[in-house]
């Protein structure tokens, strides 16, 4: 299958998936069920041809040159100065203790707080965080990754957000790391992390984790080639000012990745109550892969996790054996 129709292949389904979606109504491929809601059905993802697996991250597949997945997890091991800023930074799920501080202050907290989002902006000041008097400034620094944020190409017409069929609140990206492409030749990889206002299951996809997949993969597909820092920021200019013009120079420029087969993401997906995830995609000629790990709770700051999950987010690029 060549490239063009890799690529027509990632923006059908973007189409397909997000073009029904207009607000929190409920949509025939999205489960409404109690106990199944806002899962993707499976018949919709047979039909699809979108294969999910379960996927165990927790291998041992460090410094291994091919993986099963297009990624390398980097060493298990949390920098020491991480762990202070783990101590500030990480979510109180006490909700009592909370509600005790809110008072306070003359407020009120809900009983149903969306830990996700706070769980997800964790993960993204704990990834950014910078290191004063290191030999390394901050994470990506040590692991050769670039923060993806504007002016950056792929954010320019990248969306951010989305609904959330049967719920009113939606999918939100927060953070989306790349190789940094100062260091290596520009990659297609990108590692985010995402908030869900559902709750998860073993076995199923939610739909907004899907919506973050082919969202991502839409926006790589159609990034353009950008030739210079100038140009980047000229870009950034016109998207505060001019959206239709911005759009007629980015029709007319070649796309970042014109031989790309795969459209690599990895996603760090936190959902709610308390819990998260971590999903791998990719294209196989016309198929969507998407490997699952399991479920992790993230209830318990001593026994979360986070170093396992920063492993992944901070991963390397790899070739990847079609399994």
């Amino acid at each position: 299958m060549t490239e063009n129709v890799v690529r027509e292949r990632v923006i059908s389904l973007y189409h397909i998936f997000t073009g029904e979606v207009e607000g929190p109504q409920s949509v025939p491929f999205v489960s409404s069920e109690p106990g199944s809601e806002g899962d993707v059905l499976p018949s919709f993802l047979h039909e699809q041809k979108i294969s999910i697996s379960s996927w165990d991250i927790e291998a041992n597949l460090t410094g291994s040159p091919v993986t099963s997945v297009p990624f390398i997890q980097q060493p298990h091991l949390l920098p020491h100065d991480s762990l202070p800023l783990i101590e500030v930074l990480f979510p109180d799920f006490n909700l009592s203790t909370r509600r005790r501080e809110a008072e306070r202050y003359g407020l009120v907290v809900a009983d149903q707080a969306d830990w996700s989002d706070e769980l997800c902006q964790f993960f993204g000041e704990l990834a950014l965080a910078t290191r004063l008097g290191r030999v390394y400034s901050s994470l990506p620094d040590l692991y050769k990754v670039r923060h993806i944020s504007h002016p950056h190409p792929f954010v320019l017409s990248a969306r951010a957000y989305g609904f959330f069929p049967n719920f009113e609140d939606g999918w939100k990206i927060d953070l989306c790391l790349e190789p940094d492409r100062r260091i290596k030749s520009a990659l297609p990889h990108i590692m985010l992390t995402a908030s869900q206002p559902a709750q998860a299951r073993e076995g199923s996809i939610l739909y907004g984790e899907l919506a973050v997949i082919v969202s991502v993969m839409h926006d790589r597909a159609i990034q353009p080639e950008v030739g210079s820092e100038e140009e980047m920021e000229k870009l950034g200019k016109l998207s505060r000012t001019d959206l239709e013009e911005l759009d007629e120079v980015l029709n007319e420029k070649a796309p970042a990745f014109p031989n790309e087969q795969k459209f690599p993401l990895l996603l760090l997906s936190l959902v709610n109550p308390k819990h998260a995830r971590i999903l791998c995609a990719y294209m196989s000629d016309d198929l969507l892969v998407v490997k699952m790990s399991k479920i992790y709770s993230f209830e318990e700051k001593e026994s979360a996790p986070i170093g396992l999950f920063l492993s992944w987010l901070f991963a390397s690029p790899s070739p990847v054996v079609e399994t």
